[in-house]
């Protein structure tokens, strides 16, 4: 199960700005209908209009979160934090107490300009505590997540690996598998 060639996406170690938390069942159903909704819009608009409007819809919630103090700021670097980022997954960490199979909304921005903001329902599939504090890292294993943010995932984590290998000449310090497995062994 450890073999890394069992995977069907390659991952890296990188640093996003995230953010996890825990759903209830029927907001599950409530992500799924706003994704498919989302879907069937983006289908009609081009490309360069949906960039347009994504950067507006930032600008809004930035506004909308200073006005209703209940509802949370829009991520920004400043909620960056190490992650391992697969096409199938993330490990990363959280101060909840989450479990093994509890479904989990993500929320982040891959790099780009403007960055591409990224939202996923996922499941636990393992945990690692980490301190006294009992913070943990969780690893996640994406469920109901629009493919073309997967492909932009997955081409995220082809650009960390290129520019890695680059700095650190032909393999870097990321390609040791085993570095990579401690923990969630084939949560990823």
């Amino acid at each position: 199960m450890g073999d890394r060639n069992e995977r069907a996406f390659y991952r890296v170690q990188t640093s996003l700005p995230v953010r996890c938390r825990r759903v209830e069942p029927e907001e599950v159903l409530e992500f799924a209908v706003r994704t498919q909704e989302s879907r069937d819009a983006q289908a009609a608009v081009p490309a360069e209009l949906a960039a347009w409007a994504a950067r507006i819809e930032d600008k809004l919630d930035t506004l909308l979160a200073r006005l209703d103090p209940e509802r949370p700021p829009p991520l920004s670097h400043r909620d960056a934090q190490s992650v391992v980022l697969s096409g199938s997954g993330m490990m990363l960490g959280s101060s909840d107490d989450l479990l093994p199979g509890d479904d989990v909304l993500l929320e982040f921005l891959l790099p780009g300009s403007p960055p591409r903001r990224v939202e996923a329902l996922a499941q636990v599939v393992g945990l690692r505590r980490m301190d006294e504090a009992g913070h943990a890292q969780v690893a996640v294993r994406f469920g109901a997540i629009d493919e073309a943010d997967r492909q932009a995932i997955v081409r995220a984590v082809y650009e960390v690996e290129v520019l890695s290998r680059r700095q650190n000449g032909d393999g870097g310090a990321d390609a040791d598998p085993e570095a990579q497995e401690d923990g969630a062994e084939g949560a990823l």
